[in-house]
């Protein structure tokens, strides 16, 4: 899969468009174009546009998602650009992102009730 990546306001963009189409909206956070900006995160779009992820100045994974399901590649893509640590919420997603060498380091409680926890992962 090939990638761009930048800071500049048209990645930014375009990275806002295609986040925009994944179905599960809940799991990603909802950072404006200002607080990319910011926040001086790097950001990784896929020529496709189907799969992205910001990553921060700390290195922490964020904001990834996959429109065709190619997750595996994104996260290996992730990793492979420094990602360290992410959060995520428990069940699915934290088995998912164990299978890539990520361990829990602390767990919330959800802000809504009946909600699976937020985990915290760092990558061992």
């Amino acid at each position: 899969m090939d990638w761009k990546t930048g800071k500049s306001k048209e990645i930014i963009r375009e990275f806002l468009l295609s986040r925009e189409k994944v179905s599960r909206q809940n799991v990603l956070s909802h950072l404006t174009e200002n607080e990319i900006i910011e926040s001086n995160a790097r950001i990784f779009l896929s020529n496709d546009g189907k799969n992205g992820f910001m990553l921060s100045v700390e290195n922490d994974i964020q904001n990834l998602f996959s429109l065709n399901h190619d997750g595996k590649q994104t996260v290996k893509k992730a990793i492979l650009e420094g990602g360290k640590t992410l959060d995520c919420f428990a069940g699915f997603l934290d088995k998912f992102y164990e299978s890539f060498g990520f361990k829990i380091t602390s767990r919330e409680k959800n802000w809504t009730e009946g909600q699976p926890d937020v985990v915290f992962m760092s990558l061992d």
